[in-house]
Parts: structure tokens; C-alpha cells; sequence
């Protein structure tokens, strides 16, 4: 039995996302320099044990003239031996996307992965991958992601954080899980509205939609949730399940050929 795996590791070229006029929109920050990745966060979906790669970091080099440059980096996180590569791409203002389509097992699977993140200076940039790795036969496939931060090597790597504001409407109270109000970039929060004994939970606004209890947010960014309670004979609320995901670059899958 032999047993094929493909491999995805950061793929950060950057690309076009925006035009202004028909122009090129300038590069805000200049990246060149080494960069410490982080990938985390990651999720698997998919067929014939799709699963999830680790947790990674790892350093990359970058090269930017203007609103183009090169990305180097080693793939080594699973790749035996390790893998070097280079890419080449585009940056428009802070946001930088690539997409690239790789054939990545001897069978000629191919895998196609996209990547968006933002940077707010030139020493940090956060930001979400996916992949789809299809096999040649059509039968089969696995999606996968994970979060993604760099920060410029020898600086303090401290996370990315954001807020969540919560507020009520009608007398009830929301929980936190885990609790507090400022939380790392990628961080999934659960939240359960607990109405008083006279009200009903009816339902989420700003960055949660719907009535599903307990609830959960990806913090991405900073939030802002508001709670609705009403009274019960004004209101008949449903629960239920509702999840996130994150997104990964890294992952593996085995093929089996008898």
C-alpha cells in the first residue's frame, strides 16, 4: 500500500484587490524585511480522512518594490525534505491577496489556495487562508484553513487583539465564554443570552444575526453585539447551534492505492 500526501504551507503571494479609477492603488506600507508566520486556528472539512494540519510558525522573507515584490519562504512543517519557495505579487493600500493553484501529490491532485490579509504598520499583518484540494478521479475533496499573523522578525510578538462590545436591549444578561471583552485575532467567543424571568431571548444584532442560543463570534476584528429581550408573551424565541470557522494553509490527506 502506498500512501500519497499533499502539503500546502504558507502561500502568501500577494495580489490585486483594488483598483481606483483604473489605477493602481499605492502600496501603504513597504514589507521588506524577514517576517515570523504564525498559523493557528486551523479547520478541515472534507472526504477520506480530510483533517486539519497543526499549529505552525516559521520565517519568510519579503521584497517589495512599490506595489509589487517576493515572498520566500521554506515549507517544512511536514514536507520531507523541506520545500523552498518563491512567489511573486501585487499589494494594493494594506490589503495583500494571492490565489494559486498547485498540483501537490503524484497522482495529479492540485490544490488551490487563497489567502487575504491586512497589514496595520510594517511590522504586523493578520489575516485568513483556504485551500480545496481536489482529487484528479472528481470523487473526492477536502477544504481547509487556518488563521495567519506575521510580524516582522525582532519585534515584540505580541498577538493581534480585538474588542467586543456587548449591550442589552430589554432586561436580560449575556455570557461570555471565555469571558472578558479584548481577545487575540482569531479567538472564537460563545455567547449565551440569559433573559430574566419575565423575558425572552429574541434574537442578535450588529456583527451576530438570528436567535441561535448560545451563539458564536469570530473576532477578526473589533465587535459590536446587541442582545434583544422581550416579553414572553411578545415573543416565542428558538434556539439552537450555530458555529465559525477558521481558515488554514497547512494540512494533509492520504490517498491509499492497493
Amino acid at each position: 500500500m502506498k500512501k500519497y500526501y499533499f502539503i500546502t504551507t504558507l502561500l502568501l503571494v500577494l495580489t490585486l484587490n483594488a483598483f481606483f479609477a483604473g489605477d493602481l492603488i499605492s502600496a501603504t506600507y513597504d514589507l521588506t524585511g524577514t517576517w515570523n508566520y504564525t498559523l493557528s486556528n486551523n479547520w478541515a472539512n472534507g472526504d477520506m480522512g480530510c483533517r486539519p494540519g497543526p499549529d505552525a510558525t516559521g520565517t519568510c522573507e519579503i521584497n517589495q518594490t512599490g506595489n509589487t515584490f517576493t515572498l520566500s519562504y521554506t515549507s517544512g512543517v511536514e514536507c520531507d525534505p523541506a520545500e523552498s519557495c518563491t512567489f511573486e505579487g501585487t499589494v494594493a493600500d494594506d490589503v495583500y491577496t494571492c490565489q494559486t493553484t498547485e498540483i501537490v501529490d503524484e497522482e495529479g491532485g492540485t490544490a488551490t489556495s487563497t489567502i487575504e490579509f491586512t497589514a496595520s504598520s510594517d511590522r504586523l499583518a493578520v489575516g485568513a487562508g483556504n485551500s480545496v484540494y481536489t482529487h484528479p478521479s472528481g470523487q473526492w475533496e477536502c477544504h481547509w484553513g487556518s488563521q495567519i499573523s506575521l510580524t516582522r522578525s525582532g519585534q515584540p510578538t505580541q498577538p493581534v487583539q480585538y474588542t467586543l462590545n456587548v449591550t442589552i436591549e430589554g432586561s436580560g444578561t449575556v455570557t461570555l465564554d471565555p469571558p472578558g471583552d479584548t481577545y487575540d485575532a482569531g479567538s472564537q467567543v460563545q455567547l449565551t443570552a440569559v433573559p430574566d424571568s419575565s423575558e425572552a431571548f429574541s434574537g442578535w444584532s450588529g456583527d451576530l444575526s438570528g436567535a441561535a442560543n448560545p451563539a458564536t463570534l469570530i473576532m477578526d476584528a473589533d465587535k459590536q453585539v446587541t442582545a434583544k429581550f422581550t416579553t414572553n408573551s411578545d415573543n416565542n424565541s428558538d434556539s439552537g447551534d450555530s458555529g465559525g470557522c477558521f481558515i488554514s494553509t497547512i494540512t494533509s490527506s492520504p490517498i491509499d492505492d492497493q
